[in-house]
């Protein structure tokens, strides 16, 4: 490798880091105050910036999964664009296909989304909310029963998810009530 070449990828990876570390951010506002605006009590993180950062990872080294897999998350997380994530996850995994972290973002984001766990625990991508998503895939579409169950859900949850979403005392009640949930179904995320 030249010098140019190495001086290249220091340059990328160092703006890589500076967009993970919004990223960061931005996880750890919705987990704590359950969005990234300032109408919550947050102090938001830059998004914006941090797409311009991975951009530049990305035109320094354009066929690198994880700066691929990053600025989907950015545009997921950030901006709530799933339509505009879904491609780069596509391609993160097609140039990776055995990073375990991309595979696990692409099924999250293909999926249909838990969105009181998410409300919850601030995360499409949460730990939690992946073993709910499992338990979901994995027993509950199994059976009758389940499949009626997850129907219902679907029509309940989304005006249940924006009451949790708004409100720092239902969030933490939310959560504790899935722990228990969680730790039950945990054998079913296992494989995932």
């Amino acid at each position: 490798m030249e010098l140019s070449e190495i001086e290249q990828v220091g340059e990328a990876e160092q703006y890589h880091l500076k967009a993970l570390f919004i990223l960061h951010e931005v996880q750890a506002n919705k987990q704590v105050y359950g969005s990234n605006s300032a109408l919550s009590g947050a102090t938001p993180a830059n998004v914006d910036l941090a797409l311009q950062y991975i951009n530049r990872s990305i035109e320094l080294i354009p066929d690198n999964p994880v700066y691929l897999n990053l600025k989907a998350l950015l545009l997921w997380e950030g901006h709530g664009n799933k339509e505009a994530a879904l491609p780069l996850f596509e391609r993160a995994a097609q140039l990776n296909p055995r990073d375990i972290d991309i595979q696990n973002n692409l099924n999250a984001v293909r999926s249909s989304q838990c969105v009181v766990a998410t409300a919850a625990f601030g995360s499409p991508l949460a730990s939690e909310v992946n073993t709910l998503r499992a338990w979901r895939d994995k027993a509950l579409r199994k059976s009758v029963l389940g499949k009626l169950f997850i129907a219902t859900y679907y029509i309940v949850s989304p005006p249940l998810a924006r009451l949790v979403r708004r409100s720092n005392i239902l969030r933490a009640i939310v959560r504790a009530g899935l722990r228990p949930v969680i730790k039950y179904v945990k054998p079913y995320s296992r494989s995932v």
